[in-house]
């Protein structure tokens, strides 16, 4: 399994200094912040409408893919994005197109120093919007072979140097089957109760 983080960014000459600029705007203009994701279900266009529950009040604007999205925050066309960590995210942090504001990690990130997480600005329990990506077998799948594709794939997350160097070691996480299908049933749980 590999699992991406996500981040909050907005335009390098953006008005939006920090999270906190961009919450209090939202709590203050209900609707006249608008953040860009990459589709309509996604994980962060669900996560922004929960913020609406707490008195952030962002209009969310789906685009189709990542891409697109990018391209319309780094035109103006939307104020802030939401979006996961990934190589062509951090590619434009680096380069120094756009500001990151948080992160959803758990903890600060080394590859984004200072870059402080939506809990340390007071955006706690929402739904989790780490993108992350695992292995699955068809129904009935032999346990023979289930036990041997879980060993082998848990080694090489976890030992294999070209693959932790292609991946990133940050991503590089293994996680059992049985913390995969914890993490779907919360994640569920939690999408059931905002699209409710």
């Amino acid at each position: 399994m590999m699992e991406f983080p996500s981040v909050w960014f907005v335009k390098a000459d953006s008005q939006y200094q920090t999270m906190q600029d961009l919450l209090e705007a939202a709590r203050t203009k209900p609707g006249g912040i608008s953040v860009g994701t990459s589709g309509t279900q996604v994980s962060f266009s669900l996560a922004t409408q929960q913020l609406a529950t707490r008195g952030y009040n962002f209009t969310v604007v789906p685009f189709q893919g990542t891409a697109e999205a990018n391209t319309a925050a780094l035109g103006g066309n939307v104020d802030a994005r939401w979006e996961a960590a990934d190589s062509s995210t951090l590619k434009l942090i680096e380069d120094g197109e756009i500001r990151p504001l948080a992160t959803g990690a758990k903890q600060q990130l080394a590859i984004l120093p200072g870059v402080p997480t939506l809990a340390e600005v007071g955006i706690v329990d929402i739904l989790a919007t780490r993108t992350f990506y695992g292995f699955v077998g068809p129904k009935g799948l032999e346990p023979a072979i289930a036990d041997t594709l879980t060993e082998t794939l848990e080694t090489c997350v976890r030992e294999d140097p070209e693959y932790r160097t292609a991946i990133g070691e940050t991503y590089a996480e293994y996680a059992s089957p049985e913390e995969i299908l914890e993490r779907l049933g919360e994640y569920h749980a939690t999408v059931s109760e905002i699209l409710a």
